[in-house]
């Protein structure tokens, strides 16, 4: 398994990957760094450290390289999944409060 949980064969039949356009990121592509920027912000600094280091072979995870045209989309990224999260544990803390002071009026009525 790759580290981002894909499964590596090698057979005579594989279909061949289509090649990926470093100017302008596909659909596929903004996936690739949408569910890279996620694991990351998930695993931690380490994980992306390795996950450079472990596929310098595959083209799809160029971008993690600072030199390549899509680090800033993949830095982007990060960026907003960090404030998307945060947005939410606010609204969520928002709820929680809401719900501890209507439980507190309810018990002095």
């Amino acid at each position: 398994r790759g580290l981002l949980g894909g499964v590596y064969f090698s057979s005579d039949d594989e279909k061949e990957e289509p090649a990926w356009d470093d100017s302008v990121p596909g659909e596929a592509m903004l996936r690739v760094i949408r569910t890279t920027a996620e694991f990351v912000l998930k695993n931690g600094p380490s994980f992306e450290a390795s996950l450079i280091e472990k596929e310098t072979e595959d083209a799809k995870f160029d971008f993690l390289r600072r030199s390549h045209p899509a680090h800033k989309i993949y830095k982007e990224e990060i960026k907003k999944i960090k404030e998307e999260s945060q947005k939410a544990s606010n609204a969520l803390e928002k709820l929680r409060e809401k719900r501890n002071c209507n439980e507190r009026n309810e018990t002095n009525i």
